[in-house]
């Protein structure tokens, strides 16, 4: 098995009520989903929500740009490697990147425990 495809899905929802906390005042809740596809039509999904006043466009292009390309045709079920190579990236280093790579770590554990139980 082979990851085909990483697609990101930033989602914004604005508040009825907008609240304040120490970081300032929130208007909108956002997160942004990961769906990693394989060459065996399994599929996985990760999710980061926005940290504080962060846009959720930071995780969404990290993703893009910086751990895409280390993904793209590896075998998910080589989940150790795979996180090894994606945390062990130097410019996935950041706050940002770091939420980026926990939640494409639950996209890349989905197809391995699909797999595994015999689910799409």
């Amino acid at each position: 098995m082979k990851i085909t495809d990483i697609r990101i899905h930033v989602l914004k929802s604005p508040l009825a009520e907008p609240f304040a906390f120490s970081q300032g005042w929130v208007h909108q809740r956002s997160a942004t989903l990961v769906e990693v596809l394989t060459d065996e039509g399994i599929t996985g999904w990760g999710e980061a929500f926005a940290q504080g006043m962060e846009p959720p466009e930071i995780a969404a292009t990290v993703i893009d740009k910086a751990l895409r390309p280390l993904m793209i045709g590896a075998d998910p079920l080589a989940t150790e490697v795979l996180w090894h190579r994606i945390a062990g990236s130097s410019p996935c280093r950041s706050p940002p990147a770091r939420t980026s790579i926990r939640f494409m770590a639950f996209a890349i554990y989905s197809p391995r425990a699909r797999s595994i139980s015999g689910g799409r």
